[in-house]
């Protein structure tokens, strides 16, 4: 038994260390994986948010253009139609109400962004008046729908990229 005392005490204390090393690089890796949870639970939500956005865009867009088209089709028969356009005008103050929540939007500097914005101010103004919507309202339309419709292929290819994070994690 004397000489097995003299053995047992390095490995004891081996076990030891050893314990100690898988410990703290557990709780390191455990660490990480909840830094790496969070920072993709960030990108889900600002995706989440964005794609919320303009699909509300595509609502509100699509409306305004199918009451001022309404409205167009009314004055071009010549109809009796109410002095207030209550329908327009709910369509219109919808799409004007969205308006700021582009602006808050992380990428609302991107240059695509800027563009969009610009172009769906010009087109909520052009809506509003009945003369300029029959003379530029399809054009600007056209440009306002193509452009929402490529930050939606764009927002679906970052759908993609935040899956892959999200699938890293786990």
């Amino acid at each position: 038994t004397r000489e097995l005392a003299p053995a047992v005490m390095p490995v004891v204390i081996g076990f030891m260390l050893l314990l100690i090393l898988i410990s703290v690089l557990g709780y390191l890796s455990v660490r990480r994986m909840d830094e790496v949870s969070v920072a993709v639970l960030l990108l889900e939500e600002q995706h989440a948010a964005k794609l919320s956005l303009l699909l509300q865009l595509r609502l509100a867009v699509t409306q305004l253009n199918n009451e001022a088209r309404t409205r167009a089709e009314a004055e071009a028969r010549d109809e009796l139609r109410p002095p207030i356009n209550i329908r327009l005008g709910k369509a219109h103050d919808q799409l004007k109400d969205l308006m700021p929540k582009i602006e808050r939007l992380p990428l609302a500097a991107d240059s695509p962004w800027l563009q969009f914005k610009n172009d769906l101010a010009a087109y909520i103004d052009i809506a509003s008046d009945l003369r300029r919507y029959s003379l530029e309202g399809f054009e600007k339309f056209d440009k306002v729908d193509t452009q929402l419709n490529e930050l939606l292929n764009q927002s679906s290819q970052e759908q993609a990229v935040v899956f892959q994070q999200s699938d890293v994690c786990r």
